[in-house]
Order: structure tokens, then C-alpha cells, then sequence
């Protein structure tokens, strides 16, 4: 799944690509940490270029390479020398001379992981930026409905702040180049039909969810100043067989009411998800060595 430039959009994955790829974790091919494999990366020397909170996208490529034999600089925004008046570009092309061989990079400014790589011209794993995208996410949720669907095409449908959600606009694409039906809850909002007819998706009446394999859920980007909020979601909306998704971090009480922590573990992917953006990290570090 990578090229040269590491992996910093869904936008030129291939269907046959994405499929072969998912199907390879699905069978262990692209997971297994073989002495082989561990061997190959055991000299490899990361860094992990957090500019925003995370928890589960920092810890899991960091876990993830750990296990994999990769040594992390964890650069941190505050012991950096912005504050002495040095720029981000000379920051990162210094960086770039200390056997760095890739960056992992999340950061509030859209493009910003295209920048480094520009700057370093060393692979970079995009880990989110800005509004714009979050490509492993979208690959985790590619690969837990694909376990799921074993070939079938889902009804999906995204509920909540898709207009500044990163999660949702990778996640779209990849799930849409696999052919499954994407709609998003029409909330009676211009942005929501602007962004729906911008990613050539449908809209929703939010009464019927129920009729959805998958909701969804995402969470208020208050963080990217978004004002207006859905409702949060109950259980009495889900469908008998829906199944329900979020990317974390769950708002109890905002995103979802706290009764749906009562849906039973087959039907609730949340725990899935963040199992798979592991296995995916795991996969794409392994893919390094090669």
C-alpha cells in the first residue's frame, strides 16, 4: 500500500490493491512479526510526530513498531525550537540527517504530512491532518467490514460532524472504491448536502437508520470549531441487526447515549475497529522493510 512518499492519502489506492491488501491481513500474511521480518526493521528508526492529542493512533504505531524491533524519536511539539524563531521546515529537515528513515505525523494543518515529506523527502505515515484525511483509520474500518461483509456490499451510514471529520472523509473513499453504498444523515444543513454531493454519496432522513447495516457515528469536531450537533444516537434507532461504528474517542452522552454500551459485542464494531487500525499500522510498518 505504500509509495515512495509513505502513505499520505487514500486517493491513489486501486480497488484490486486495497482488496489484496486486506485480504492479506485477514489471513495473517501481513501481520506475523517472523524473526525474518523483525530482523529486516530491527535497524529502522521512526519518528513519531504527534502535533495533536492521540491516544489510540500514537500508541498503536508505537506499539506496533516495538514489536517490529523499530526504535521511535517521539517528537514533541513543546521541546521544539519554534519558540527561538527556527521554522518547522529547517526543524524537519534537521531531523531528517540523524538516520531518520520515515515519519509517522499528525498535525491540526491540513497537508502538513505532504509537507514533511517534501521538506525530508523520506516516507511519512499521514496520522491525520487537519479536516482533511486520516488513512489508516479509513483502512482499519476498510478491513473490519471486510471481515464482516465476506464479499457482500453494506448499507452505510455516517451520523454526526462529517463536514470536519478527517475519519469520515478517508473512510468514504476507501469504503465507496470497495462498492459499498455510502449515505450520510441529512440534517436539513446546507453543509451536509454540499458535502454529500461533493463525495457523490447520499443523504439520509435520520429516521431511517434503522434501515442500515452500519451507522456510523462520528464525533463533534469542537476542536475545528463546529457549533451544531445531531442528537446523540439511541438504541431504540438501530435497526434489529444494524451494527454500529466509531472511530474514538467515544463521547458518552454526546456522540451516542450511554444505553447503547448495552449492544451486544457482535453488533457493536467500536473495539473492532481500533483492534484492526492496529493491525493495519502493524502491516504498513512490516511493508517498510521491504
Amino acid at each position: 500500500m505504500l509509495t515512495p512518499s509513505g502513505l499520505l492519502s487514500v486517493a491513489p489506492f486501486e480497488r484490486k490493491n486495497l482488496e489484496k491488501f486486506l485480504r492479506s491481513i485477514s489471513s495473517g500474511g501481513g501481520t506475523k512479526s517472523s524473526s525474518k521480518s523483525s530482523q529486516g526493521l530491527s535497524q529502522k528508526l521512526g519518528v513519531l510526530g504527534f502535533f495533536e492529542p492521540s491516544t489510540r493512533t500514537k500508541l498503536s504505531f508505537e506499539a506496533a513498531g516495538r514489536q517490529l524491533g523499530i526504535s521511535w524519536l517521539d517528537l514533541r511539539p513543546e521541546d521544539l525550537s519554534l519558540q527561538k524563531g527556527e521554522s518547522l521546515e529547517d526543524t524537519f529537515k534537521n531531523i531528517a540527517l540523524y538516520g531518520v528513515n520515515f515519519f509517522v505525523i499528525r498535525h491540526s494543518a491540513s497537508y502538513f504530512p505532504h509537507w514533511v515529506h517534501r521538506w525530508t523527502q523520506l516516507p511519512v505515515l499521514n496520522a491525520g491532518d487537519g479536516t482533511n484525511e486520516h488513512p489508516t483509520q479509513a483502512l482499519g474500518d476498510a478491513l473490519t467490514l471486510y471481515q464482516l461483509a465476506k464479499g457482500k456490499k453494506l448499507e452505510i451510514c455516517f451520523l454526526g460532524d462529517a463536514c470536519r471529520s478527517r475519519v469520515a472523509k478517508s473512510s468514504i473513499r476507501v469504503l465507496k472504491n470497495l462498492g459499498h453504498r455510502i449515505s450520510i444523515v441529512d440534517e436539513s444543513r446546507g453543509e451536509n448536502r454540499a458535502f454529500a454531493k461533493a463525495f457523490e454519496i447520499s443523504l439520509a432522513p435520520r429516521k431511517k437508520l434503522s434501515s442500515f447495516d452500519i451507522v456510523y457515528c462520528l464525533r463533534l469536531q469542537k476542536e475545528r470549531w463546529a457549533q451544531a450537533a445531531e442528537e446523540p444516537l439511541s438504541l431504540s434507532e438501530l435497526g434489529k441487526t444494524s451494527k454500529l461504528m466509531d472511530a474514538g474517542p467515544v463521547i458518552w452522552g454526546e456522540t451516542m447515549q450511554r444505553e447503547i454500551q448495552n449492544l451486544a459485542p457482535e453488533r457493536n464494531l467500536i473495539l473492532k475497529q481500533a483492534e484492526n487500525a492496529f493491525l493495519v499500522r502493524l502491516a504498513l510498518l512490516q511493508e517498510l522493510q521491504k
